[in-house]
């Protein structure tokens, strides 16, 4: 009799966390599946028709042409260069990723006044919650020709302005630095 209790005392609870998986079920298919279904355009010669459904359209009307819509990417002379440059990159991020956020955590554990190390951890991890728009706003205001401030210092001085925008010696190194400040605190925390 108490095994029969505890089986149906399992039961319901088993149930109880079935039904509350189902949310999460349905945001996944909703937002993570659905979406996969988008992947058939980019392999079928497609041209809205209007009036006609979006499916019908798009599975019975549209023809197959398989990798077709790609071979203007890989006849592009540049494409060495920007696979390369992707690899290059992810490769940088991935690594910086990892080396610094690790030497941030072993630093703060270190630092043993409490205000301090709370200062140094917000501000820190405030980078990871400023939206990317902002930060690039941020940036355009540093670094343009005309109203930015590293040339209006460089002007102050007497050197030449640098147009940081149009160099991609210097975007390298901006994206990196960016990208690592931005998601170092917060990779730091986890």
């Amino acid at each position: 009799m108490k095994n029969r209790t505890l089986t149906k005392a399992s039961r319901k609870e088993g149930r109880q966390l079935n039904m509350m998986t189902i949310p999460v079920v349905v945001w996944y298919a909703l937002f993570c599946y659905l979406p996969l279904f988008g992947i058939v355009f980019a392999f079928k010669e497609f041209t809205p028709v209007p009036g006609e459904s979006l499916f019908r359209n798009l599975f019975v009307n549209s023809p197959w042409v398989g990798f077709r819509n790609f071979s203007y990417i890989f006849r592009n002379p540049q494409i060495r260069s920007i696979i390369l440059n992707t690899l290059l990159y992810n490769v940088i991020f991935l690594v910086a990723g990892i080396v610094i956020p690790v030497m941030l955590a072993i630093f703060l554990s270190e630092v043993h006044q409490k205000k301090f190390k709370g200062l140094v951890q917000m501000s820190l991890v405030l980078p990871y919650f400023i939206s990317w728009v902002i930060v690039g706003y941020c940036v355009y205001g540093f670094l343009s020709t005309d109203t930015g401030l590293f040339n209006s210092i460089r002007e102050h001085f007497g050197a030449d302005k640098i147009q940081w925008y149009q160099s991609p010696q210097y975007w390298r190194v901006i994206l990196i630095v960016l990208g690592i400040w931005k998601s170092s605190g917060y990779a730091m925390v986890i």
